[in-house]
């Protein structure tokens, strides 16, 4: 007894998830963000440079106390197998 051919299956070309990485030589450029051009949506919003000094600002006011408190813990690490090593 054979099962029966199931040729019901027919790809009509439609993506259902995107596989390509992002950054990589063989990625494909029609999908990537280099298309639609991050940096000619940044030059559409026109900013003053008060504006643009203030976005600047806001980023590193953001990132500044995660970086501190990453420094601060492996100081502090060091600093603790310091005292353990050294007593």
């Amino acid at each position: 007894m054979t099962k029966p051919n199931k040729d019901g299956f027919k790809d009509d070309g439609r993506r259902i998830a995107n596989m390509d990485l992002e950054g990589t030589p063989w990625a494909r450029k029609s999908n990537s963000h280099t298309e639609n051009g991050t940096k000619k949506e940044f030059e559409k919003l026109s900013l003053t440079r008060k504006e643009r000094r203030a976005m600047i600002l806001g980023a590193i006011g953001a990132i500044l106390p995660i970086a501190l408190a990453f420094i601060g813990l492996y100081l502090l690490a060091l600093f603790i197998l310091d005292l353990i090593w050294l007593s």
